[in-house]
């Protein structure tokens, strides 16, 4: 809520992709890989849903590392790339340019476009904070770890409570 919020109040354009789209977009980006002959290792399985929500996933999780797919392809494809990490790194690829030139972000990416519009003195409702609480999280990423940076350096306090185990 807190990052959808920021976006709602900041100058940038981009807009969510809702999970219905995002799938639609990749099982059209895997299709015209498949057809452009781009995909090698996974052309047998690409048409098929349960790869469409594989490949949804393992995007998820490079985005919630902040892996770029320009990143992503330098390492795979550095020394005798195993041709799965190469059709990954071009859906990845295709993935993010669709995004970029739709002016969308998916739901891990929100959190790449939050913490920008902060970085950029883009606060909005949350201009005049002073105390901030952090309460009910038991991990963050990388991009969430900016944020809080960039919240803790503007509030005169911030609370952060973490779970403990009996």
């Amino acid at each position: 809520g807190f990052a959808d919020r920021v976006l709602r109040d900041s100058p940038a354009s981009a807009a969510l992709l809702p999970p219905t789209l995002q799938r639609m977009l990749v099982r059209d980006i895997v299709t015209q890989l498949r057809e452009n002959g781009r995909l090698t290792h996974f052309a047998n399985i690409a048409g098929t849903s349960g790869f469409v929500d594989q490949v949804i996933a393992f995007l998820s999780e490079l985005k919630r590392g902040e892996i770029w797919p320009e990143d992503f392809e330098r390492i795979v494809t550095a020394d005798r790339p195993h041709p799965r990490d190469v059709d990954l790194a071009a859906i990845y690829h295709a993935y993010q340019q669709h995004l970029h030139e739709l002016d969308l972000y998916d739901s891990e990416g929100r959190f790449w476009s939050a913490r920008d519009q902060l970085s950029q003195g883009h606060w909005g409702a949350f201009a005049e904070l002073s105390f901030v609480v952090v309460d009910g999280f038991t991990d963050f990423t990388r991009t969430q770890y900016e944020i809080l940076h960039l919240l803790a350096e503007r509030v005169d306090e911030m609370s952060l409570t973490l779970p403990l185990d009996d």
